[in-house]
């Protein structure tokens, strides 16, 4: 797993608990339905500003997200990381 993968994860995670959908993170963000897909899939570098404002409309703090990424990645073990 990479860091775009566990931000991933975690806004997932979000959107199950919040029970929406990507089509409506995307209406209440105003990004596509493929970029919310892509992100919650961590097929590219997330932006910034569209980490911000996905993070925004999730009512979840961006560096909250960016450190419980990171500190979910320092917590594998060797075997883990690919």
């Amino acid at each position: 797993m990479n860091i775009n993968q566990a931000v991933g994860s975690i806004i997932r995670r979000r959107m199950k608990s919040l029970e929406m959908t990507a089509a409506t993170v995307a209406e209440k963000s105003g990004y596509t339905v493929q970029t919310i897909y892509n992100v919650t899939h961590g097929r590219h570098n997330i932006s910034i500003i569209v980490l911000c404002d996905v993070c925004q409309t999730l009512g979840i703090v961006p560096d909250h997200t960016l450190r419980d990424a990171k500190n979910s990645l320092t917590n594998q073990t060797d075997s883990d990381i690919v």
